[in-house]
């Protein structure tokens, strides 16, 4: 009767510790990209609001702009480019300021891969998941005008995310197996 019971607890303890980590590795694989997206999205506003709000306030070249947000554009992992038509210039916080410029040239010209997907459009701007066709990296990109006419383009790499997916559920696979063999232990040593 005893080694019945401490089999019936172990079992239904391996069991409810599966179970968990299964609806665990489940939910992690399916929601934390779309989560991760959704969040990108709102730094993407409110670097874009940022970016308005300085050249609204007096910061008439785009050099000081760029210069005001370099650091939340650094934590957030978005690259942008700010280009002034007027005067011809553009800033970036990248190196290749012609990619991302030739990027910028192929959204205002329509020119979007056919798989990109559409998170949110305003009249201001557009934000997408796209593929790059030249390093076939995917990112979620933004582009549009400021109200002064300035033309921007920001995009930040999916892949971080998805690196990220891999090592939150090889982690939990990790802490599950040992909480697991804790668990039956305890179960084993408890039910003498």
């Amino acid at each position: 009767m005893k080694q019945s019971m401490k089999r019936q607890m172990t079992v239904m303890f391996v069991g409810l510790t599966i179970g968990i980590l299964v609806i665990i590795f489940v939910i992690n694989a399916c929601f934390l990209q779309p989560f991760y997206i959704h969040n990108k999205q709102k730094e993407f506003v409110k670097m874009y609001e940022s970016m308005e709000k300085e050249m609204m306030d007096g910061y008439l070249d785009i050099e000081e702009v760029a210069y005001e947000v370099a650091d939340q554009a650094e934590r957030t992992n978005i690259s942008y480019l700010i280009n002034d038509g007027n005067q011809g210039k553009a800033v970036s916080n990248m190196q290749n300021v012609d990619e991302l410029q030739n990027q910028l040239i192929g959204q205002l010209l329509n020119a979007s891969p056919e798989q990109a997907k559409v998170l949110e459009r305003t009249e201001n701007y557009s934000i997408v998941q796209m593929t790059d066709e030249f390093t076939k990296t995917e990112y979620i990109t933004m582009w549009g005008s400021f109200s002064n006419g300035n033309l921007f383009l920001m995009r930040s790499p999916l892949e971080s995310i998805q690196e990220s997916v891999k090592v939150s559920n090889q982690f939990l696979l990790y802490i599950g197996v040992i909480v697991l063999i804790a668990g039956v232990a305890g179960v084993w040593y408890f039910t003498k």
